[in-house]
């Protein structure tokens, strides 16, 4: 009996429902951002940001490390320009908009888990941001 051979020739991109058409950002996490990171720095931050348009590819935003937190994102990086800075980048994606927003910037300072009043002021931020963008404000 003979075997059928498959061969993956390409990977197929996401499909367009998938896709990211617009990243918004809460003044409040420029704000933070701006607090602890100067020019170079903070201008690595927006690269990281702007790099989140293709979120939903994961062939293109691999070497960026994302980790899920509870129903929000984290883009964690450290050292290059950013010296011994442990930035943390918190976002939301929302697929019914093709939309992510940035909600807040984050200095790490200690080993351990993202603290729960982190947490809790990232949710505060996107029911925020939902209530808004429900009520056609944005």
């Amino acid at each position: 009996m003979a075997r059928k051979k498959v061969i993956l020739t390409r990977r197929i991109s996401p499909p367009p429902a998938l896709a990211v058409d617009r990243i918004d950002c809460l003044q409040i996490a420029v704000a933070e951002a701006k607090g602890f990171l100067d020019g170079p720095r903070y201008e690595h931050a927006v690269d990281l940001v702007k790099r989140l348009r293709d979120f939903c590819d994961r062939e293109k935003t691999s070497d960026l490390n994302l980790k899920a937190v509870e129903n929000f994102f984290e883009i964690s990086d450290k050292g290059g320009v950013l010296g011994k800075i442990n930035l943390r980048i918190f976002f939301a994606y929302y697929s019914r908009w093709r939309t992510i927003v940035i909600l807040g910037v984050w200095k790490k300072e200690v080993e351990n888990q993202t603290p729960a009043y982190i947490k809790e002021r990232m949710k505060n931020r996107m029911n925020w941001y939902e209530h808004i963008r429900n009520a056609g404000n944005i």
